[in-house]
């Protein structure tokens, strides 16, 4: 009887603690994280092209004028982290030898499908960075 009662007393707590960990369980998206990764002058000072791991997801950051992309590192078909090549403005999967376009098209495969947009922000000149993935 006194398991069956702890059972009972510590079920909304186990609960909570599957709503809190395991949302996509339940049909729930987890909360973005946003990260402030500080000014775009800092950011992209070397380079348009900034990768990152700050959300936990390795991403690449683009600026194109006025305005900021990011895009996952990881590739479409078996989820490597992909390189960037500068030389040849391209992402390159160290796996399979996938090849994506600095857009994150793929240019040849084996992947199918283009690399995951990311969402990010400016507000004002300081660079947010999400983890959620946009579109598709």
């Amino acid at each position: 009887m006194r398991a069956l009662g702890t059972v009972i007393a510590s079920a909304p707590l186990g609960w909570l603690a599957i709503r809190q960990l395991f949302p996509w369980w339940l049909g729930q998206s987890p909360r973005p994280v946003n990260v402030s990764l500080g000014p775009v002058s800092k950011v992209f000072a070397s380079s348009d092209y900034v990768p990152t791991s700050a959300t936990g997801v390795p991403t690449m950051l683009i600026r194109k004028g006025e305005s900021v992309e990011a895009l996952s590192m990881l590739c479409t078909h078996g989820q490597c982290t992909v390189v960037f090549e500068q030389s040849r403005s391209c992402f390159v999967c160290p796996c399979h030898g996938g090849v994506f376009e600095s857009d994150g098209r793929v240019r040849t495969g084996p992947p199918t499908k283009a690399l995951q947009r990311i969402a990010v922000k400016l507000e004002g000149e300081v660079v947010v960075l999400s983890d959620q993935i946009i579109g598709g």
